[in-house]
């Protein structure tokens, strides 16, 4: 560990942040507040390096944020900044008050004596690579465009399914865009008489339907609808379009985050090799020549994987993403092995996306999977099984900085002929 001399704990805050200021032997200095603006978080740093002489090799911070102004001021000057878990706060508090007595102060404090006492057990933050920290905002404001995109889609179904159901037997709107330009040319039951065959011709070529035909559509649509009291279907049509101006908006921004997540990994540079080693293959690539990783999979994993993905670290991999199971065994019990709820929510969506796209493009791994499901697991077992087994090849790749090749796995799995008799 290294020989610091002053332990910093921030206890974060919106507006101000309580500091404690605490000596290699536990005695705490000081306590003070910093505002959240940018002269404050100077003159704080400020005088972090004057109490070490400007060294700021001695100085080590605890903070729970990992992705705030605060953070990336201090890993600007150089000083060492450890991300704590809040859970793992919780239980640092406890060696401080029995009763569970909280503050800001005393939270401060023991941010600074654990890191005192433990500091082995905290992630070390890093300034990432600013591609990197741009895919990071790009895919977390993606998803959040996604759920939110999903929130609109269920009112508008509600909306519609109030007085004209026979819309929604075409299919749904989430997973039928073509659905929301139908329902913008005939919003009500009563304009469907308005709704001539060509135009919804001309509708499904353009969206390339062919599940249905013009004539289907009109048939369906011409059920018999529902009686309604006088003025809800207007009124419920008019809820409804509204919800459909905001979703194409919504739907817009997720394209165009879709195509700046794929600018920022085509800028994304391979790591600097040796003068006398080939050229490097960027990680990238490797991460998206693997079955079932697309370019959305594949930012995520870089984005919130950077450090774990640059060590070829399998193991902090497969904990961080919830593929690594958590043994449990009490007493003369047999070892139970659980789900790990401990994790990176978004590395673990990833990993199950990309493990169930994968079993169905790759023959191995979809044979990985029978075999566990025939063993007893759940799918989602299986598909955690799928995926530690695509990390552990991941790792393999990216630390012989070779891509993908589905021919070389199959020759290799091929039993060798067998040696012809003179």
């Amino acid at each position: 560990m290294a020989n610091y001399a002053l332990f910093v704990g921030i206890d974060w805050a919106a507006e101000e942040h309580q500091v404690a200021l605490v000596e290699p032997e536990g005695n705490q200095l000081k306590q003070l507040k910093v505002k959240h603006d940018g002269e404050a978080l100077k003159r704080f740093v400020m005088e972090l390096l004057t109490r070490v002489d400007g060294d700021v090799s001695r100085v080590v911070v605890g903070i729970e944020m990992t992705a705030d102004a605060v953070v990336e001021v201090l890993l600007e000057r150089g000083i060492a900044v450890y991300g704590l878990n809040p859970k793992q706060l919780d239980r640092f508090r406890d060696r401080h008050s029995l009763a569970g007595a909280k503050d800001d102060r005393r939270d401060a404090f023991v941010l600074a004596d654990a890191l005192r006492s433990d500091l082995r057990l905290f992630h070390r933050m890093q300034l990432g690579d600013a591609r990197i920290v741009t895919l990071r905002e790009l895919s977390r404001a993606r998803s959040e465009i996604v759920d939110q995109m999903q929130a609109l889609n269920n009112r508008l179904w509600q909306q519609v399914h109030r007085y004209f159901p026979q819309m929604l037997e075409l299919g749904s709107f989430h997973t039928d865009p073509w659905l929301l330009d139908l329902f913008e040319l005939v919003p009500t039951p009563r304009l469907l008489k308005c709704l001539k065959r060509p135009k919804v011709e001309a509708l499904l070529k353009k969206r390339r339907i062919r599940r249905f035909d013009a004539d289907t559509v009109m048939t369906t649509l011409g059920k018999t609808a529902l009686p309604v009291a006088p003025g809800v279907a207007e009124a419920a049509s008019e809820h409804a379009r509204m919800i459909v101006a905001v979703l194409r908006a919504a739907i817009a921004q997720r394209e165009h985050a879709d195509r700046r997540i794929e600018e920022v990994l085509a800028e994304l540079e391979p790591a600097p090799a040796d003068d006398d080693a080939p050229p490097r293959t960027r990680d990238v690539d490797i991460v998206l020549s693997l079955p079932g990783v697309g370019p959305i999979v594949a930012a995520i994993l870089l984005a919130e994987a950077t450090s774990a993905l640059l060590q070829r670290d399998y193991a902090t991999l497969r904990t961080r993403s919830g593929v690594a199971p958590v043994t449990s065994q009490t007493g003369k019990q047999r070892p139970v092995a659980l789900m790990r709820h401990a994790c990176h929510p978004r590395l673990r969506n990833a990993v199950h996306i990309w493990s169930g796209v994968a079993i169905q493009h790759d023959e191995r791994l979809r044979a990985l999977y029978a075999r566990l499901r025939g063993a007893g697991a759940s799918h989602g077992r299986a598909l955690r099984g799928v995926g530690d087994r695509s990390l552990a090849m991941l790792v393999s790749m990216l630390k012989s900085n070779t891509v993908y090749d589905p021919s070389r796995r199959a020759s290799a799995a091929r039993p060798a002929a067998p040696a012809a008799h003179p």
